[in-house]
């Protein structure tokens, strides 16, 4: 399936011959059947057809709008039936264990992917000390159960990426910039990139979570925020460190994007360049496309394993599982670790490909 990008000013998207056709100056940049496309995602102030619009909405096909910042402005979201499984949410939502259960769940899997990547990335660095950092994130893990309430849980969560994302930045070439994270109008290119990256996350979890029936304004640990929906942004947290924390570093790192491709905005920090926005969305998909060995469905997509996310979700909410299964990362061949095989035994392990 396929998401349709709009990136370039003036652009128009029509419909011929039942395919998402993208014009720019008269001239066809691309052609997407329309049975392929899952959502529309413009980046700039373009023209939409009539019957485009039309067939979105009949399809359920979302179309969302962000900036040239990487922030989602909003969606124009088709007007579905009645989120089939919205009454067994409320209900679990008054379970105050099950809820309690869920947010120690994702909050762990997000820690513990943290935790995996930087050990990940340390054998390219001579002074990066892995010890300090699984110690520091085994420490808050082990007193999560302690959290007394959600608030507390999310103190941990605060707490965690205050570590985290100064140690992702010891990681990279000091010139970029990237010194702590950064959500409004940064000036480096790093956290040009986990915005948008998070933002492009949110709309293909999103997208998933409308097709399969939750609703999702009812969450048990992210709040309703201005363009984030609660329950997409719970489901999507064990996703962060794999999706977007990886590519950025990995773009950075292998210099397919520097320093030197964002522009300096008055008041906005930096914006990534047209050809940047591109080449980031490009990689991007392939990220989504990438192969892995599923513990249970064997080899999949990241994008498919965010849709088996869901899926577990409402499993979970149905009573078919006894608990959510986030899905993990397995700890590196070479950890010394004395509880990995029990997690590795008890959790979803991806293994990359």
């Amino acid at each position: 399936m396929t998401a349709v990008y709009i990136t370039q000013a003036g652009s128009t998207l029509s419909v011929q011959h039942q395919h998402f056709q993208i014009t720019h100056k008269e001239k066809l940049y691309q052609s997407v059947p329309v049975t392929q496309v899952t959502q529309i995602i413009l980046f700039c102030i373009c023209q939409l057809s009539r019957p485009a619009v039309k067939l979105a909405s009949s399809r359920q096909i979302p179309i969302y709008y962000i900036s040239r910042q990487g922030q989602e402005l909003g969606s124009c979201e088709p007007q579905s039936k009645r989120a089939k499984y919205r009454s067994q949410q409320l209900k679990r939502l008054q379970n105050p264990e099950f809820a309690r259960a869920f947010a120690e769940s994702i909050t762990w899997a997000k820690m513990h992917n943290q935790s995996i990547l930087l050990q990940q990335l340390h054998v390219s660095s001579s002074t990066f000390e892995p010890e300090v950092y699984r110690a520091f994130f085994k420490l808050l893990i082990d007193d999560l159960p302690m959290a007394y309430s959600l608030d507390e849980l999310q103190g941990y969560n605060v707490t965690a990426e205050s570590f985290y994302y100064p140690a992702l930045g010891s990681l990279l070439p000091f010139e970029l910039g990237f010194r702590w994270r950064n959500l409004q109008n940064p000036a480096d290119i790093i956290n040009r990139m986990l915005n948008l990256g998070n933002t492009l996350l949110h709309q293909q979890t999103s997208a998933f979570v409308q097709v399969l029936g939750l609703d999702a304004d009812i969450s048990h640990l992210h709040i309703p925020s201005q363009h984030q929906k609660p329950l997409v942004c719970d489901l999507m947290s064990e996703f962060r460190p794999m999706l977007v924390d990886e590519l950025a570093v990995n773009l950075a790192k292998s210099r397919i994007i520097t320093a030197r491709d964002i522009i300096p905005e008055n008041g906005s920090g930096a914006l990534l360049s047209p050809r940047t926005l591109q080449t980031f969305i490009q990689h991007w998909e392939e990220k989504l496309q990438t192969l892995v060995t599923h513990p249970h469905a064997g080899t999949v997509s990241y994008r498919h394993c965010l849709e088996l996310q869901v899926r577990e979700y409402i499993a979970c909410v149905l009573g078919d599982v006894q608990h959510y299964r986030p899905l993990v990362w397995p700890f590196p061949k070479n950890n010394t670790a004395g509880d990995a095989s029990d997690l590795e035994a008890e959790y979803p392990m991806l293994v990359k490909m």
